[in-house]
């Protein structure tokens, strides 16, 4: 079962399924649009994880616009 899957996953990224790709991995992005307590900077802010930019950083909404952070640049509280 696993094989297979990982198969399926493979034959999509060879065939550059990438919107397929991304919307199943956004699908079990962690807290995705959950209002959640972050921290940057020594910073503490409310936000909610909206997905990762191209270039491999997460990016969140707070106080309605669109923040990214690098993957050591930001820490979730809760």
């Amino acid at each position: 079962l696993l094989m297979s899957h990982l198969m399926g996953r493979y034959m999509q990224l060879k065939d550059k399924k990438y919107e397929i790709l991304d919307a199943a991995y956004l699908d079990k992005l962690f807290r995705r649009n959950i209002v959640s307590v972050f921290e940057a900077e020594g910073e503490r802010f409310e936000g909610k994880i909206k997905g990762v930019n191209k270039f491999g950083e997460l990016e969140l909404e707070i106080s309605g616009s669109t923040r990214s952070f690098g993957f050591h640049d930001v820490r979730m509280i809760h």
